[in-house]
Order: structure tokens, then C-alpha cells, then sequence
């Protein structure tokens, strides 16, 4: 499918930090975002739902829709679990340089202003779509609202709800959303000064880094707009050392704390930016020195949030 028309204007708009679009190292990147993929899931026993907020083991969605997909780990991962969906997944870069299983259909296009267009109503089917049915019934975003501002960041939100499948036999569409939230890793950052440094960078380039703990108040808010939502939060606090107490959760993360370093460094290679100014080799350096350190007690924090349409 071609791009929308819309898309070469959105990008000229919109500046995603973290994303493989601004950057040539592709293999390094897809290896980046499986890792991180591979390192939640079997955290979570090889399931994409985190068993905390699966209000229905076994369930078995039809149509799966993922806004921001990256180089495809979980559209992938959703497609070999539920082989007999049909799994969109759209994101602003190039489609993944990677095989991809029959059932996932990939789309180009900018999520902050080409989804009513791809999807113009709940109750017609999408021209993206076979026309089978109306509505998702697993919507994911991960790492992407990050990027945007808040109120961008909440049109998005608004948006996806609308189009899960409406309530049925055995309950609605799932949105589910995963985003980090750096207020703990700053207060927690290390034993000097290079953690604190590190994150006040994270900060200035992101849009929102704090949006994790917003979500859940992001979802409630769809209510305004009529779509009304049971939300269910989980959050993850993991070390990003190895000093951790729970084997499980310290190799969750360490290997979350290495995705994030290999993501600054990304953004660090591609120099004379003003958004990755700051994001310089040596303060990488400092700040690995100081998680290595064995008095770092910096812990990062995911907020996975779950939001089952009524």
C-alpha cells in the first residue's frame, strides 16, 4: 500500500527520537528492539499480554492493530501466536527489512494524523482490512507516545479506542499500552553525578518522558468522547543493575537498561542535531561506569496499561 498523502507533511512535522527512520544502523536497531521484545515477553512466559491485566486466558483476537510497530518484534510475535488473525501494523518508518509472516499486512503512514483516514469509521470495514468485521480487538502501543506531546499523545489514545471492537459476547476490544516513566531512574539514577546527567538529556529530547504514569488517566479520559473503558495498570520496576534480589526481574533489567543505552547511543551517532546534543560518547561512558558501579541502586520503571472496551 502506498503511503498516504499526508505522510511527507507529517514528517516534516513530527520528530521521532528514538527511531530507526533517522538512522542507517538498521541491523543494529532491529537487533536493539528484538532484544527488548525477547527480554518482556519472557519475562511474561512468552505471552504478549502481561498476565496481570489478561482478563481472558485464552482468548483469541481476530484482528490485531499495532501503532508504531519499529522493526516488527511484537506484530511478528502476535502473528505466529494467533496465526488465523489478521495483524496491521503500522509505523512512520520504511516496512521492516525482515520477512514477514503472511498475516501481518504492513502500512506506512504518520499514527498522529493518517488513522481516520485509514480507518474511517467503527462501523464500516477497513479499507486496510478483508471487510470481515468492524473494529480491532487488540490494539498495541509500545514506546511510541514517548515521542509526543501530551496532547498529541492523548489524540492518539482517543483514537485507537474508537476503533476497538465495540462490546460483544465476551466483552470488547483490548488496548493495551506500554511506556516507560523516568521519575524513579532520576531519583535513583547512581552514586554520582553522570546518572542525573544522562537523564536531564533523556528529558530535553524526549516529548514526554514521564508519560508512563499518565496513561491510565489518557485512557479514563476516552470516556469523553463515549467510548467507555474497564482500565487495569501494571507497572515494572527493575533494577538497571545487576545488584537486584529477583534473578528474573534484574535480567529484565539489565537487559531494558542496555536497550536504553543502545538507543542514546543511536542518537549519539548521528551527531550535529540539536536534539542529540548532549547525548555525547563520554557521558554514555560515565554513566555505564556508574550503573556497573556496586553501589548503584538506578531502577527504571514500565507502565503497561490494559483497557477492555464496555
Amino acid at each position: 500500500m502506498q503511503a498516504p498523502p499526508a505522510l511527507a507533511e507529517s514528517q516534516s512535522q513530527h520528530r521521532y527520537v528514538f527511531d530507526s527512520l533517522k538512522t542507517s544502523e538498521v541491523e543494529e536497531d532491529s537487533a536493539r528492539l528484538d532484544a527488548v521484545h525477547t527480554a518482556f515477553t519472557a519475562y511474561f512466559g512468552g505471552n504478549l499480554i502481561p498476565p496481570a491485566l489478561d482478563d481472558r486466558p485464552g482468548w483469541k483476537p481476530v484482528r490485531i492493530l499495532e501503532l508504531g510497530c519499529g522493526h516488527g518484534s511484537w506484530a511478528i510475535h502476535a502473528a505466529k501466536q494467533y496465526p488465523e488473525a489478521e495483524i496491521i501494523a503500522i509505523d512512520i518508518a520504511e516496512a521492516p527489512k525482515r520477512p514477514l509472516p503472511p498475516n501481518v499486512h504492513f502500512i506506512r503512514a504518520d499514527i498522529t494524523k493518517d488513522l481516520p483516514s485509514l480507518f474511517p469509521s467503527e462501523s464500516e470495514p477497513s479499507p486496510a482490512s478483508s471487510g470481515s468485521k468492524s473494529g480491532f480487538d487488540l490494539i498495541h502501543i509500545r514506546f511510541v507516545l514517548t515521542h509526543l506531546p501530551p496532547p498529541t499523545a492523548q489524540s492518539v489514545i482517543r483514537t485507537a479506542a474508537r476503533l476497538l471492537t465495540p462490546s460483544g459476547g465476551g466483552g470488547g476490544g483490548l488496548l493495551l499500552l506500554e511506556d516507560g516513566d523516568t521519575n524513579n531512574t532520576l531519583l535513583t539514577s547512581g552514586p554520582g553525578d553522570a546518572g542525573n546527567k544522562f537523564w536531564r538529556v533523556f528529558h530535553r529530547v524526549c516529548a514526554d518522558a514521564d508519560v508512563g504514569s499518565k496513561l491510565s488517566g489518557y485512557l479514563r479520559d476516552c470516556s469523553t468522547d463515549g467510548v467507555q473503558l474497564e482500565v487495569k495498570e501494571y507497572m515494572l520496576l527493575m533494577p538497571a543493575h545487576a545488584n537486584g534480589d529477583d534473578q528474573a526481574l534484574t535480567k529484565l533489567g539489565t537487559a531494558f537498561h542496555q536497550f536504553v543505552m543502545r538507543t542514546a547511543r543511536l542518537v549519539a551517532q548521528r551527531g550535529n542535531n540539536q536534539k542529540s546534543d548532549g547525548f555525547t560518547e563520554e557521558l554514555l561512558d560515565e554513566y555505564e561506569a556508574e550503573v556497573a558501579s556496586p553501589d548503584c541502586k538506578a531502577e527504571h520503571a514500565v507502565y503497561f496499561c490494559a483497557a477492555r472496551r464496555l
